[in-house]
């Protein structure tokens, strides 16, 4: 008497979509949608309310611009850059905060840039340089913490870092480019204080 073996059944697989930094999707689909709308930044009210600009502490968009500049990019090339650097970092960083502290670190970065570029004269200045750099910084703390030299972000750094110096010899506008890294040092420093109240 032969006994037929049964086969086993096949089980059913099925494919989500899996959105472990839903901050860091939000904040690159508002830059991406303001982006595309303005024509690639050629509309005049993409200058106007993304980027830095000085007008009077008592007018009520200089605080939205203060916060809004670093959804802006001055073309293609840069917005491409710029948030694909972005979008690789901000996740990691966001996992390990939550949510909730990785937003108040962002308002932050940019409300303190954006306030140093507005005590300084900056404008029309526009760009996510500060986020990108302070999300560096603190992806190159949390692995030292951990035991762990993170060699690739520290590439990253280092490039960065030569990148700037190499623009400071190559144009006057110093201020400029020491706002962002200014806000991105304040930044990184709230990061580590959330971070430890965890």
């Amino acid at each position: 008497m032969s006994t037929k073996r049964k086969r086993p059944q096949a089980t059913e697989k099925h494919i989500w979509l899996d959105c472990q930094a839903p901050v860091t999707l939000t904040v690159f689909l508002l830059a991406l949608l303001a982006f595309l709308v303005s024509g690639e930044g050629e509309a005049l009210f993409y200058r106007d309310w993304f980027s830095l600009v000085k007008t009077s502490f008592a007018d009520p968009a200089q605080y939205v611009r203060m916060f809004s500049f670093v959804l802006g990019s001055s073309g293609f090339t840069s917005f491409i850059s710029s948030w694909i650097l972005f979008l690789l970092v901000a996740p990691q960083v966001e996992e390990q905060m939550g949510p909730g502290k990785f937003t108040v670190l962002l308002a932050a970065t940019a409300g303190v840039t954006g306030f140093l570029g507005l005590l300084s004269g900056v404008t029309g200045w526009m760009g996510n340089e500060c986020l990108v750099l302070m999300l560096i910084l603190l992806t190159v703390v949390f692995s030292l913490q951990g035991g762990r030299i993170p060699v690739v972000s520290g590439l990253v750094l280092a490039l960065y870092i030569w990148q700037q110096a190499t623009f400071f010899q190559a144009t006057s506008q110093i201020m400029s480019q020491l706002i962002p890294i200014g806000g991105a040092v304040i930044g990184a420093v709230l990061g580590l204080f959330l971070h430890r109240k965890r």
